[in-house]
């Protein structure tokens, strides 16, 4: 595997396809692709990996890819993560909002709040997750409102406690 393969390879899989129609060797080429990529960063690939997740998690793989993502500096990660988390694509903005707790920032806090008025549990789980790493004031507002809104038992736990964490 070479850098410019590697990349033209996430470029054909803008999203990966389904699990359900997943093949092995795809995923597995998929893999290999994201271990030439820990080895030989390139920032080209932040932008491919974000929006490659296919639905549900890629045979596991989907989790390793945030690896690959933490080589790079928050300036070259934030900006794409705000797109990816307006994506079409329900399975990129589920991954790119559990990698959004790796670089809390302002920048990202709207687009993550936004997340959590979506009809989707896990989107919002997700966006619950990355928001209790944000320690703003900001997201104490943003909780406050979503806990008066939030009407499933669960999430509206979880943001409680996540409230408790930022006293």
């Amino acid at each position: 595997m070479n850098t410019e393969l590697a990349i033209q390879f996430l470029e054909n899989h803008q999203p990966m396809p389904s699990d359900e129609d997943l093949s092995e060797k795809l995923i597995q080429t998929y893999d290999e692709v994201r271990r030439h990529f820990l080895k030989v960063p390139d920032k080209r690939c932040i932008s491919l990996f974000l929006n490659s997740f296919g639905n549900i998690d890629g045979f596991g793989v989907y989790q390793l890819v945030e690896d690959v993502i933490l080589q790079f500096q928050k300036e070259d990660v934030i900006p794409i993560l705000i797109k990816t988390l307006k994506s079409d694509y329900y399975s990129v903005r589920y991954w790119c909002a559990m990698i959004s707790a790796n670089y809390p920032s302002l920048e990202l806090l709207s687009t993550l709040k936004n997340l959590l008025y979506e009809d989707d549990f896990d989107i919002k789980a997700a966006s619950l997750t990355s928001l209790s790493m944000y320690k703003f004031e900001e997201t104490v507002e943003i909780l406050k409102k979503y806990i008066e809104y939030e009407s499933d038992e669960e999430l509206n736990a979880d943001a409680k406690n996540i409230l408790l964490t930022f006293k």
